[in-house]
């Protein structure tokens, strides 16, 4: 199934904005006079902004690249915040999608890679450093990566960047276990004998069970998924079409288009449920090493 562009910059809007707000940034802090911004709009580009012709190739280097950097930093930074929210949460969900829409926006523009293109080719051409070839190589992987936005490589790049920063992640127990009121009672938790205080702080950061209830429900669902796409592809592979009827060729081909949307869309979720596997296999971590280290073995 084709999703229309306009669609998933909508749906992902957060990330258009922060691009936008990373070219303008970069204009600023150049002294690139900026004439109009706009963060998002319904329509081919979802965003833009308009400034002055950068005189430096400085310049032209940094705005054009900007994005790549905030949103990509930007990314890291809200899936370290989010993997140390209590996973299954409204909070927790929000940031993920804030992280992956914020990550599916990082790549710049082809036209942005244009300047950067030229820019380096006129620097080498007057007598520039040989450093400005270094350029290109960056231009042919951006370029790249636009082109496999088809095969959703820009939200495995979001993933990839989620990942990293949720790998960062930690609860610093100094920060819970400043100054404790210590309760003399022992209480069972589990295979672990805590005190009150300690008991009621493993509370706070034990997983939600409803959680782990959901995702099995998602990876059963998604199983029958890949099940059905398996059926559909062998009755592709199956069709008997007369290769001389241009109708029969046409609704062989709608079927094939039909099978590789549905398996894009199968994929970007199997992605998805991975992320909510890994973080609530994190919290599960956490939630254990706070109880090995504050409370005792039976």
């Amino acid at each position: 199934m084709f999703i229309p562009g306009w669609l998933i910059s909508l749906l992902t809007f957060p990330g258009v904005v922060v691009h936008e707000w990373a070219h303008k940034i970069f204009c600023d802090h150049l002294g690139v006079r900026v004439h109009k911004v706009v963060y998002f709009q319904f329509g081919n580009p979802a965003g833009y902004v308009s400034h002055e012709e950068p005189k430096t190739y400085k310049q032209t280097f940094w705005i054009s690249v900007g994005p790549l950097l905030v949103n990509s930093i930007g990314t890291v930074a809200l899936s370290f915040i989010a993997a140390n929210a209590i996973s299954g949460s409204g909070l927790w969900y929000f940031l993920l999608w804030l992280a992956i829409s914020v990550g599916m926006h990082s790549f710049p523009s082809d036209h942005d890679m244009e300047h950067i293109h030229s820019s380096s080719k006129n620097a080498i051409k007057n007598g520039g450093s040989p450093l400005y070839y270094l350029a290109f190589p960056l231009v042919v992987l951006i370029w790249i990566a636009n082109k496999l936005r088809i095969f959703w490589f820009d939200a495995i790049y979001a993933i990839a960047l989620i990942s990293f920063g949720g790998g960062l992640s930690g609860i610093s127990t100094d920060s819970v276990n400043s100054n404790p009121i210590l309760n003399d009672d022992m209480v069972t938790v589990g295979e672990y004998n805590c005190t009150n205080y300690f008991a009621e702080q493993s509370d706070i950061l034990a997983p939600i069970e409803t959680v782990r209830t959901e995702l099995s429900l998602e990876r059963k669902s998604l199983d029958q998924k890949d099940a059905d796409l398996n059926i559909f592809r062998k009755q592709i592979e199956n069709d008997i079409y007369d290769s001389t009827d241009d109708f029969e060729i046409e609704m062989h081909n709608s079927l094939v288009d039909k099978y590789n949307g549905d398996l894009r869309l199968y994929q970007a979720d199997e992605n998805i449920l991975r992320i909510k596997i890994d973080v609530y296999n994190k919290q599960i971590e956490k939630y254990n090493d706070y109880l090995s280290e504050h409370c005792t073995a039976k």
